[in-house]
Formats: C-alpha cells, sequence, structure tokens
C-alpha cells in the first residue's frame, strides 16, 4: 500500500501539485506545522488502520486520507464526515486526492467534524476511559469470593468500585484475586 502511494504521489507531484514528503525524520513539532499546512494528509495503514496519526492531522486542521480499512475499529472515522478514504487499486489513491482538493469547503467541514469526533473518543484519556467502563462494567472485577483486603463486602458485590470512577482510571490493578493499590506520593 506504501509503495504504490507512494507512486501516485510522486506522480501528482509530477503534475503540479505541492506534494510535501519528508526527506528523513520529523520532530513531532515540524509534523504537526506541515499538517497544519496541508489540506490533506496521507495516513497510510501501519501496523494497522487506528492510528494516532489519523488523530493528529484531524487535531492540526488537515484531512487524512486513509486506505480502506478490512477490520471493525472502535469509534471509527466514518468516510466523507471525518476522514477520507481510497480503494488500494492503483489509481485510487490519485483520484481521492483529486476528487478531495476539488472541494476545499467539504474539506473544512470534514477536518471539523473529525476533530471534534477524536477529541471526544480517541484521546488518551478518551481510550482510558472506554477501557476501563467496558472492562469494569460489564462485571464486578474483584468479588468478595476472591478478595483479599481483609474487609467483608456483601456476597457479590466489588470491592472495586470505590476505586474507579467515570471519567478516571482505576488505581487498583487485578493480580491473581487480590488488589493492590499503587502508592502515591
Amino acid at each position: 500500500v506504501r509503495k504504490a502511494g507512494m507512486s501516485e504521489l510522486m506522480a501528482l507531484r509530477e503534475r503540479g501539485y505541492r506534494i510535501d514528503i519528508a526527506e528523513g525524520k520529523l520532530s513531532l513539532q515540524d509534523f504537526y506545522r506541515r499538517c497544519a499546512e496541508a489540506w490533506v494528509v496521507w495516513s497510510p495503514e501501519g501496523l494497522g488502520w487506528d492510528c494516532f496519526r489519523h488523530y493528529e492531522a484531524l487535531g492540526c486542521g488537515s484531512v487524512p486520507m486513509i486506505n480502506q480499512p478490512t477490520i471493525e475499529r472502535h469509534r471509527p472515522l466514518i468516510g466523507g464526515i471525518h476522514a477520507l478514504y481510497y480503494d488500494p487499486e492503483p489509481g485510487c489513491l490519485t483520484g481521492a486526492i483529486e476528487a478531495a482538493l476539488a472541494d476545499k469547503d467539504r474539506l473544512r467541514a470534514i477536518a471539523r467534524a473529525g476533530k471534534a469526533h477524536v477529541l471526544a473518543h480517541h484521546t488518551l484519556a478518551a481510550i482510558g476511559n472506554y477501557v476501563v467502563e467496558t472492562t469494569l462494567g460489564a462485571q464486578p472485577w474483584v468479588t468478595n469470593s476472591d478478595c483479599n483486603l481483609g474487609c467483608a463486602a456483601p456476597r457479590g458485590r466489588s470491592h472495586l468500585a470505590p476505586l474507579a470512577g467515570r471519567g478516571r482510571i482505576a488505581k487498583a490493578i487485578r493480580v491473581r484475586g487480590t488488589i493492590e493499590t499503587p502508592h502515591t506520593s
């Protein structure tokens, strides 16, 4: 995907499109600046499709151009609403970029909606809350029968409830049926 996509980007450059390709590793500040200066940021799959590069591009006001995923994702960026997607067949990236650049108002709207989506669902805090709420919310994490705290909770009730709250990550770690609370200074 990356090799074929790079060939298409180079062909677009030869046709007069301004294609910014870094010659080496960029500092985070330079990466963000270059994203903010672009209408579209090419963001092909790497080790998967959920990538902070997509979210960073949106945070900078640009629209990520992503190859179509083949997996189900958590709170995905919706094509045409939060991001743009292209098929991996030859010429599809070129066509998607040309179509996107033909409608700058649409790109602005996608960037705004995508940024709002990322801030709501893909920040480190949002992801952490999702993990805590889905793993701890499904069933009690530690119940009276496997707790080793030396306290008596009502049968079947979790001792973890006081330690975890909506909007913050639990300060407890389950280790072989006991709760260990990290020491804080």
